[in-house]
């Protein structure tokens, strides 16, 4: 293909303002095709999640394989994983990666709760160490870097720690997203790995339209690695 192939594999938002829609949507403006693999069909708008219909493993397994044997990725976002099985289906397709095929780079944003506060997933935590070897960085906001590493996030000792019992288990880079640790006119990402840490500071915008923003950040991510950026 003339453009590079990059899969999400999330959640359907029936409101367009997330998921799978907004990771098109994102993979559209950078300049990459888009694949879908839907792990949940949700009926969803602007303000609130009114139901969650996850998908059984198998579906989700005949996505994955169909796209691999036609439109390999260079790259793969993972959003919403509803359940142990979803997310045990994603771990083993990764783990048997053919030798044959590039291996992508696969950023992992584990959504929990949308921005409206309705739960979307029912995956315990300890799970997901299954996954967390097999990705190249993860995107969590404070909320669900809580949940991850069952550590309280309230400064930046806090989240240091809990990023590193993520390292622990396996993870190589972590982006925290949307912290403000008591400087309201500020908002902050962190990027840490073993390497080091970096502080993005961006003055913070009082705004009500923040549906998606996680899912369009990963995309993003995923999407302008496979055009050489760092």
């Amino acid at each position: 293909m003339s453009v590079a192939v990059v899969w999400t594999v999330a959640g359907s938002d029936s409101g367009g303002g997330a998921g799978i829609q907004a990771d098109l949507n994102t993979f559209r403006s950078l300049n990459v095709h888009g694949c879908s693999v839907i792990t949940t069909v949700t009926a969803q708008n602007s303000v609130e999640t009114t139901g969650l219909f996850p998908l059984a493993a198998d579906a989700i397994r005949q996505q994955l394989e169909c796209l691999q044997l036609d439109m390999p990725p260079a790259a793969i976002k993972i959003g919403l994983l509803n359940n142990v099985q979803q997310l045990q289906c994603v771990a083993d397709f990764l783990k048997q990666w053919p030798d044959t095929l590039p291996r992508p780079f696969v950023v992992w944003d584990p959504v929990v709760v949308s921005t409206q506060q309705d739960r979307l997933s029912e995956l315990p935590p300890e799970h997901c160490t299954e996954l967390l070897p097999l990705v190249d960085i993860m995107t969590p906001n404070l909320d669900e870097l809580s949940w991850l590493s069952g550590v309280e996030v309230i400064d930046e000792n806090s989240m240091c720690r809990a990023a590193e019992k993520l390292f622990h288990a396996g993870l190589t880079q972590v982006l925290i997203t949307g912290t403000e640790f008591g400087h309201s006119d500020e908002i902050s990402d962190y990027y840490l790995s073993a390497d080091g840490h970096i502080q993005y500071i961006q003055q913070n915008l009082e705004t009500k339209h923040s549906h998606g923003t996680g899912c369009t950040l990963s995309s993003a991510i995923a999407s302008v690695i496979t055009h050489d950026y760092p």
